[in-house]
């Protein structure tokens, strides 16, 4: 059993190393066509996505993203989550229905892992200690469940709703 564990977890830190290796390596041959040395053949198919690849925004820092995701998580608690007929409503449901569609037009993707808490648990567990919801983890999935908003929280009052990015693509 301590093998076949310990198996498991080489297994997902080989897998987790891939995939942190595959990041590096898009942004170091991003950062290689920003600078001019793509070594590509400099035709003009290519020269255009060079330049869409060097117009396109910064990264945002972590205490950006916490401000996108906050801002996203209030509009969709204020617009989208029904507390009769929605809750309770398993974590990833409400993040991949509800956050992310939430989030400011023209604004950056959505991306747990670059914020501050790097878990959405973690994400829901603070919302909660803020008083802006009840959150619980279900026994067998381990996923934290939203199980009531706090409509009164002064957060969510005092919250306008802004144009999301799904309201922007239709």
């Amino acid at each position: 059993e301590g093998e076949e564990k310990e198996g498991r977890v080489v297994k997902e830190n080989k897998r987790e190393a891939e995939e942190e290796a595959e990041t590096e390596r898009g942004e170091l041959e991003g950062e290689g066509e920003v600078a001019g040395e793509g070594g590509g053949s400099g035709g003009e198919g290519e020269g255009a996505e060079d330049a869409a690849a060097a117009a396109g925004p910064p990264p945002l820092t972590p205490a950006e993203m916490d401000a996108l995701i906050d801002r996203s998580i209030l509009h969709a608690l204020r617009t989208t989550v029904k507390d009769k007929t929605d809750l309770p409503l398993p974590g990833s449901i409400f993040w991949s229905q509800h956050v992310v569609p939430s989030r400011p037009a023209g604004g950056a993707l959505l991306d747990v892992k670059k914020c501050t808490h790097k878990k959405l648990s973690k994400l829901l567990q603070v919302k909660a200690t803020e008083g802006l919801l009840t959150v619980k983890e279900d026994r067998h999935t381990k996923e934290m469940v939203l199980t009531s908003v706090n409509r009164r929280h002064p957060a969510l009052t005092a919250f306008t709703p802004h144009e999301t990015a799904a309201e922007a693509k239709v």
